[in-house]
């Protein structure tokens, strides 16, 4: 018996997991579907920070980004509808992501206490896709910061439970072979098939 989610069907499923497979591969390894998870959950770990000259500079950099991140979340927009709204305001071209331009005026006004020569730092720290904006999950992180141990485990132990076949990868496959929209109201009501 699979496991049964309540709002999904298959075709959700795979859309999905399409979104996800970056690379178009039909597969998804550990390190993409802890990323998905870890955006969903508790904001976007980043897989390659910017590189600091030295210790020094890096340990300014993160002193920057506790300060924006405590001076965000003392905003009171600390659940994740609560950052989607503060996001959209930032968000002043209606692009669904942050130009350094806006990252900047919002620290201005919500007076972070960052001087403007070192926002081009701390946005680039958040940018992880290297795009020159901040995309949602990315701001999440920027918010957030990484999962705490607890939570890595914990989306550990759901990749091993995906990755059926032990190879590292999850697959459409994979994800079927534990999914089952047998009792999925809409299934169960007749209005969608399982399929």
């Amino acid at each position: 018996m699979g496991v049964v989610f309540p709002e999904a069907n298959e075709a959700d499923i795979e859309k999905v997991f399409n979104f996800y497979d970056h690379n178009h591969t039909g597969r998804v390894d550990y390190r993409e579907l802890s990323r998905v998870i870890e955006a969903r959950v508790n904001g976007e770990k980043f897989e390659s920070q910017p590189k600091v000259e030295n210790q020094s500079n890096e340990d300014e950099l993160q002193h920057m980004m506790a300060i924006f991140r405590d001076r965000i979340k003392a905003r009171g927009a600390r659940g994740m509808i609560g950052l989607q709204r503060m996001f959209k305001i930032l968000d002043d071209d209606g692009s669904k992501s942050l130009s350094l331009y806006e990252f900047t005026k919002a620290c201005n006004d919500f007076r972070i206490g960052i001087s403007d020569e070192y926002m081009p730092t701390l946005f680039n720290a958040f940018d992880q896709n290297r795009d020159g904006t901040l995309n949602f999950d990315e701001f999440l992180y920027a918010v957030r910061g990484p999962m705490n141990s607890f939570r890595v485990k914990l989306v550990e132990k759901a990749f091993h439970i995906l990755d059926k076949d032990g190879s590292g990868t999850v697959n459409l496959k994979d994800i079927k072979g534990i999914y089952s929209a047998d009792r999925h109201p809409d299934v169960l009501s007749g209005k969608r098939t399982k399929n």
